[in-house]
């Protein structure tokens, strides 16, 4: 048998193309560092024997079947946390572009990750190379891209990795997000970095959508270079990712990728049986009506939508007849005396209310003149923003519209400041919920204080001076001139705080 020739190896050193891993063996590194191989592993079969029923226990062994995946190792007990950290991670996050591990091996000091094995080609060889794409096709490269690292900060992870060569294209035209090495677990990091690792991932898929568009056929429209161009700079919302995709759906709709762009085309008969699958997918009706229709080649795609939708309306057009058919004569003369009936009545309304209309009461005239008068009755009436209910030493301390939706963060903070403070002087827990954004995790903080009954002095801030630190968008981080820091939210009502840390880092 194939994986029974085997040949030890040095426990000090990483595997080589030959070594038998977990029935794995390692048949072709795939990285320089032997930290990646094209691995093989026997599945033996039985076929039944040829003639009567009654031999069928006599089958005779069939030869085996060699399985070929991408196999990850990792040597030692740090990479290899390492590599089943990544693999809990890839699964939590739930996306259909970022590949899942179909099995995690340990053997010694070892541990291997078992993927599909498909030929696929990064983003930077599409960019480097002399490949022009359609917009319909930057659309599907670009989309669940953005989706995948959505649904990754929606589950409470962040890539931290996230750039051209992290982006992949395999040979069905379908993208993929790989590169979870360095990914972490949001919710074991302080807020101020989960933040920071949130805007850094859009930050750079901004700039891996840069990079794509400029290799478009057509230029982008001014919409979408805008904002790209925001989300580069970092000065972006919350809902960035959000906004991309709909930029990119309003720019064209999603096509398939030109064939001469995929990689390893004539190849696919020597992949896995995900890349096989995927394959005879191409072939039948679920992959027509499935999810992933916009990856798939045009002409499956369309033609065989077309036809379904001509034949529901041949099949309703049918039906519509029947019913039309076992009508008696006599209810379609009464249908017309009556649609007659409905149209003299509507002429003679609207001829009356044009009549009325030219001729306005006096109490309409009072009301246009006083209207003109009195600019609380214009059209466009004048909102106040809405401020803050605190106390009554906190209101003095904010002053006027100092925290409405026109003012800056670095404006807001001082009032914001203050006026928490007189809330913790007064032990008024109610009026720090004004003051904070909702759901931040300061506001919890400042709350059990508050209950505590403990000296307000010492989570009070006295300092005067404040300048940003960090610019993330719909958050800021703020720098004070003491060890005092904190970060700030944009909300519908303006800017409020989020959290507050007192040391000389954020981090």
């Amino acid at each position: 048998m194939l994986l029974e020739r085997s040949t030890e190896r040095d426990r000090d050193a990483r595997p080589r193309a030959g070594d038998v891993i977990s029935g794995w063996r390692l048949v072709r590194p795939l990285r320089p560092d032997n930290s990646e191989f094209v691995g093989v592993s026997e599945i033996v079969g039985y076929e039944r024997a040829q003639g009567s029923e009654h031999w069928a226990a006599f089958a005779s062994p069939a030869q085996p079947h060699l399985e070929h995946r991408r196999i990850r190792v990792a040597v030692g007990q740090a990479e290899s946390e390492v590599l089943a950290r990544e693999c809990a991670i890839r699964d939590e996050i739930g996306s259909e572009f970022v590949e899942l591990a179909e099995e995690t091996l340990t053997e010694d000091d070892l541990r291997i990750a078992v993927f599909p094995l498909q030929q696929r080609r990064s983003w930077s060889e599409l960019v480097a190379g002399d490949f022009q794409f359609t917009p319909g096709s930057l659309v599907t490269l670009l989309v669940p891209i953005t989706e995948a690292v959505q649904l990754a900060h929606q589950a409470g992870m962040g890539h931290r990795n996230i750039d051209l060569a992290a982006c992949l294209l395999d040979e069905f035209g379908r993208p993929w997000l790989d590169h979870w090495s360095k990914a972490i677990e949001l919710d074991g990091v302080s807020s101020a970095r989960a933040d920071i690792t949130r805007a850094t991932d859009i930050r750079a898929l901004g700039k891996v959508a840069d990079a794509i568009i400029s290799r478009s056929s057509t230029p982008a429209p001014e919409q979408l270079e805008t904002l790209i161009a925001a989300i580069c700079d970092g000065v972006t919302p919350s809902d960035a990712a959000a906004r991309l995709i709909d930029a990119l759906f309003q720019w064209a709709e999603p096509a398939p990728v030109a064939e001469g762009v995929l990689p390893g085309q004539g190849s696919r008969d020597v992949l896995g049986s995900a890349a096989n699958h995927a394959v005879r997918a191409l072939d039948s009706d679920e992959a027509i009506t499935g999810d992933d229709e916009t990856l798939l080649p045009a002409p499956v795609r369309t033609t065989r939508k077309r036809r379904l939708r001509l034949t529901a309306l041949s099949e309703f057009g049918s039906r519509l007849s029947r019913a039309v058919a076992g009508v008696r004569p006599v209810f379609w003369a009464l249908a017309a005396v009556v649609g007659v009936l409905i149209a003299i009545g509507a002429l003679l309304l609207g001829s009356a209310n044009s009549s009325a209309e030219n001729s306005p009461s006096p109490s309409e005239a009072a009301v246009e003149t006083s209207a003109t008068q009195s600019p609380a009755l214009t059209d466009e009436p004048e909102y106040e923003p809405i401020e803050p209910a605190v106390t009554e030493g906190a209101q003095d301390a904010q002053g006027e519209g100092s925290t409405g939706a026109a003012a800056s963060a670095i404006d807001s903070v001082p009032h914001l400041i203050a006026a928490r403070n007189e809330c913790l002087r007064a032990s008024n827990a109610s009026c720090l919920d004004e003051l904070y954004a909702p759901g931040a995790p300061g506001l919890e903080t400042d709350h059990e204080f508050v209950t505590s009954g403990e000296d307000p002095s010492q989570r009070l801030i006295e300092t005067d001076e404040w300048v940003v630190a960090a610019d993330l968008g719909d958050i800021e981080l703020i720098s004070g001139s003491g060890s005092v820091s904190l970060s700030v939210e944009r909300t519908a009502e303006g800017w409020r705080l989020r959290e507050i840390w007192f040391s000389d880092s954020i981090l």
